[in-house]
């Protein structure tokens, strides 16, 4: 029994201090997984998108503000709204710039890509020759 107890507690002392090894010593991805291809490209990190300052939670209501108050609070708005669309056209660009780089290594690699086609951001109305229009209905009829 002596020999069973001791011969338990020597394997959950080796499993323990597997698991702590493997903790401290992580497997190198190249190792897991062994492949034929050069490592991807490293792009440098993108900043994270500057965020506009919240309103103070300590305002009051706009229907509590006096007209100068108001006035300051639509100039701020304003601002941040300026702010946020000259951020949107940096990401955009930005992100058009990489769509592009990424097209131009995939055609330089021989992959073809195809445009794809972009969708209006107004719905378009059918042209007045597809329209069915009714006659009114008649008197003799």
């Amino acid at each position: 029994m002596r020999h069973r107890t001791l011969l338990a507690v020597s394997g959950l002392v080796v499993a323990v201090c597997l698991l702590a090894l493997a903790g401290f010593f992580p497997i190198p991805v190249e190792a897991q997984n062994p492949s034929t291809s050069p490592p991807p490209v490293q792009e440098p990190p993108v900043p994270p998108p500057a965020r506009p300052p919240d309103a103070p939670a300590s305002q009051p209501a706009p229907a509590g503000m006096s007209i100068d108050q108001l006035m300051e609070q639509l100039t701020r708005l304003r601002a941040q709204r300026a702010e946020l669309e000259k951020l949107e056209k940096e990401v955009m660009d930005a992100l058009k710039e990489k769509l592009k780089e990424q097209r131009q290594r995939l055609q330089k690699l021989g992959v073809p890509v195809e445009e794809q086609p972009v969708a209006p951001t107004k719905p378009v109305p059918p042209p007045i020759d597809k329209l069915r229009i009714a006659p009114p209905p008649g008197p003799g009829k």
